[in-house]
């Protein structure tokens, strides 16, 4: 399913659609007998877009008059939409951009998702394997890679013992597939 298909006839994405089609495409996951082996929410930054634009319309706001209202209405639709991704009875993988943050008691500087409010503190202690992507290279020749470790500042980790880098496949982060061994090209 893509936002970007969902279009009024003047060629605008219909937000109202595609709020009512994730809603309607996430119970159906969740009641299914026999859910697919896996589901991804690529990216929770579309879903805040989705909801945000959501509140917008059903409230005739046009843009740039977007209020302090809006904001926490979509907060909780994305709160919604989210405990409803994680009753789905598969593998669950949810893909966000992240933002930094300071920690204003401590002055510490962290990364979360890019979500609303305490969500982002919230969200990544919903899921056994947190993981950084990592590109490198130009356009032509990027290369990504799945960083499993993290520091004070970014929480990444696995349910199993990995290494610190490891291809971007999820085959090897599920124990479906072997990491590469060092100077190796795995299993």
């Amino acid at each position: 399913w893509d936002v970007k298909k969902v279009q009024t006839p003047q060629g605008e994405i219909d937000w109202v659609q595609a709020y009512k089609d994730v809603d309607t495409l996430l119970l159906d996951l969740c009641r299914r007998e026999e859910p697919p082996f896996a589901v991804c929410l690529d990216t929770t930054t579309t879903l805040k877009e989705i909801c945000l634009n959501y509140v917008r319309t059903i409230n005739s706001t046009p843009l740039g008059k977007t209020e302090l209202q809006h904001y926490n209405y979509a907060k909780e639709h994305l709160e919604r939409f989210l405990r409803r991704f994680m009753m789905i009875k598969a593998v669950r993988v949810v893909c966000c951009h992240l933002s930094t943050d300071k920690d204003e008691v401590t002055g510490r500087i962290y990364t979360a998702p890019d979500v609303p409010g305490q969500l982002a503190r919230d969200l990544p202690s919903k899921f056994a394997n947190v993981l950084l992507a990592q590109a490198s290279g130009v356009k032509e020749a990027r290369r990504w890679c799945f960083l499993t470790t993290g520091d004070d500042r970014t929480g990444a980790r696995t349910a199993k013992i990995l290494p610190p880098v490891v291809p971007a496949d999820l085959g090897i982060v599920l124990g479906k597939k072997e990491p590469p061994s060092p100077g190796g090209k795995g299993k």
